[in-house]
């Protein structure tokens, strides 16, 4: 489709009134703009969705009546609109036209007027300094649960945390230790002027001052380096490898933390990874073999963890990894359409899933072994309080303490804060089968 905002309209109503996530709208056959505007469709939808909340809050105070159910591509349209004149440098002469034209491209050409009129109260009410909406939901462009959540939660840190997740997010590069050493692809970084910054307490994490497509990064196609974010990294680091261990992934696609296990270490003695969807297996698949990671001792097994008769071999596992299934609300900024998908009656869901998953693979583990437990999760139900109930019932696992600067160091693990030193929001445990 050539205009790019009635497209993006269209990606929009599909998320936000069919309850299509914004990774399978932007896969959807019928929605695909051409290779040159796809950055941009990006923009506004990944924009537009951010700040879906206040967008709606402010088009109600400019619209005489509420659109028909049958006119929500309009409705978007108009959110589209005005995300562009509050929150993109687009002129506002362009924002009108282009926005007035997808009218008719989504063949509603009597909205052009009511479109036309909308975005143009809303540039005097910009100019006039007039432009808002009031309530806590419209400012911080969050849903009530989830703003109640964080206050609850972070009574000293909800409105940073809130801030950070309105914000794009930023692009981190794990280094491929197999392939090239840190200080090389800093030299590499230098000689195609591409500005960096080291991550501190990382040993081999980057992060570019300007976020680029992955292809245009030297040494992707070499596999010198793989996208993750800081706070992601940094759960290998815990699992305290040895070339010697047994090691299994749960939940391990895409295969961010499974390709960073081979980098530390290569000659693993064996690396079960597994994922519930073979398609995502795939993935896992393809990326091994970008970063030319050995695969010798390396089983990828599509199945349910949980679902141990089905794919154990009566092995126990030196470390297990649990990454479990999340609300993901330390990633809001990566995916802003889950505070629109995403339910509070969820958050109990997950917890009892996550329950399900410690109980069943602490099984697998050896004496001694240790149990890694991550969430992109900052709800303390899905965190602190699901290893609390683990422990209660099992009295041979213990904490081993994390104490460093990297995050929050909470009684029960560590918890890093959305936005701070730029991260992604992220827990880690770290059990011990004694």
């Amino acid at each position: 489709m050539a205009n790019t905002r009635a497209l993006s309209a269209l990606i929009i109503e599909q998320v936000c009134y069919h309850s299509v996530s914004l990774s399978e709208a932007f896969l959807n056959p019928d929605l695909q703009p051409y290779e040159d505007d796809r950055g941009f469709v990006k923009e506004i939808c990944f924009g537009t969705l951010r700040f879906w909340i206040q967008l709606q809050a402010i088009l109600k105070t400019l619209l005489e009546m509420p659109l028909k159910e049958k006119d929500k591509d309009i409705e978007c349209l108009l959110c589209v609109g005005l995300y562009q004149l509050i929150h993109m440098s687009v002129p506002d002469y362009a924002v009108v036209n282009e926005t007035v034209t997808a009218t008719r491209v989504l063949k509603k050409a009597w909205a052009s007027r009511l479109v036309n009129k909308i975005l143009r109260m809303a540039i005097e009410n910009k100019t006039a300094n007039t432009l808002m909406a009031r309530g806590i939901t419209a400012q911080y462009s969050h849903p009530n649960w989830i703003i109640d959540k964080l206050k609850m939660a972070w009574p000293t840190n909800w409105e940073a945390i809130l801030n950070a997740n309105n914000q794009k997010a930023p692009l981190f590069l794990r280094v491929n230790q197999t392939k090239i050493s840190i200080e090389k692809y800093k030299n590499l970084l230098d000689k195609n002027k591409i500005q960096y910054q080291i991550v501190n307490d990382l040993s081999h994490g980057i992060r570019l001052e300007n976020p680029l497509p992955v292809e245009k990064i030297p040494g992707f196609f070499e596999g010198f380096f793989s996208v993750q974010d800081a706070s992601g990294q940094k759960v290998a680091e815990y699992c305290d490898l040895k070339s010697e261990h047994a090691v299994l992934d749960a939940c391990a696609a895409p295969g961010s933390k499974t390709t960073h296990i081979l980098e530390i270490c290569p000659d693993i003695k064996k690396l079960v990874a597994i994922d519930l969807y073979r398609d995502r297996l795939l993935k896992i698949k393809e990326n091994i073999k970008r970063l030319q990671l050995p695969t010798k001792n390396v089983a990828l097994i599509s199945a349910d963890a949980c679902d141990i008769n089905q794919w154990w071999d009566n092995d126990l596992f030196d470390r297990i990894l649990i990454d479990a299934p999340c609300s993901a609300s330390g990633v809001i900024r990566r995916h802003p359409d889950i505070k629109l998908l995403r339910k509070k009656t969820d958050i109990k869901n997950l917890a009892e899933q996550q329950g399900k998953m410690l109980e069943t693979l602490w099984l697998l583990l050896k004496k001694s072994g240790k149990l890694i437990y991550t969430t992109c999760s900052i709800f303390p139900d899905e965190n602190e309080l699901v290893i609390e109930k683990f422990l209660s019932s099992h009295s041979t696992a213990k904490i081993d303490p994390i104490h460093n600067a990297w995050g929050v160091n909470l009684k029960y693990g560590q918890q890093v804060l959305t936005g701070d030193r730029d991260r992604d929001g992220f827990y880690y445990c770290v059990l011990v089968n004694q």
